[in-house]
């Protein structure tokens, strides 16, 4: 891509853009660097004629999808569909977290309350909900390890769900 030094500012944004979209399918770096000679030797013919480059290209998206189709690459096969954006993938574990860290601080606190001595106004031990709520520490370690079993336990079921349900959506 030598040949991409003599390209206009506005010339090398359209072909970043077409780049990035071209980088949502599954493509080796041979198709790739296809689409990007072919844009750049676009360029220069219209720029040898004297004429605007941009006057026939459509929008980059779209600039994409048809060089890609016009190649006989199949755009709505498995392999070559959309990549989900990494939001879109790591939300269901974001979701899952967030209801692991709510459940092990419901357990902790429901632990606290109904087998410490937490309302005890005579005990003046200092209680912190996440890691120590008894004064005794194997206690205070059989019911945070509990209460980290629990969470995970909804972890792997919420994520399971979530999962299954974004599939059924699909």
């Amino acid at each position: 891509m030598k040949m991409k030094n003599n390209l206009t500012k506005q010339e090398v944004t359209y072909l970043e853009k077409v780049n990035s979209e071209i980088q949502h399918y599954e493509l080796d770096s041979i198709q790739i660097r296809e689409v990007n000679e072919q844009l750049i030797s676009h360029f220069e013919e219209y720029r040898d004629n004297g004429e605007d480059s941009f006057s026939n290209l459509e929008e980059p998206e779209i600039f994409a999808k048809s060089h890609l189709e016009a190649c006989g690459i199949d755009l709505h096969s498995p392999g070559n569909q959309l990549q989900q954006s990494r939001i879109a993938s790591s939300l269901p574990i974001l979701i899952t977290s967030l209801t692991s860290v709510i459940t092990f601080l419901a357990c902790q606190l429901l632990f606290a309350f109904t087998l410490t001595e937490f309302f005890n106004p005579l005990n003046s031990y200092q209680y912190n909900l996440i890691y120590r709520i008894s004064d005794n520490s194997w206690w205070n370690a059989a019911l945070t390890s509990t209460s980290l079993v629990i969470s995970l336990i909804v972890f792997i079921l919420s994520l399971f769900l979530l999962k299954k349900r974004q599939v059924q959506g699909a």
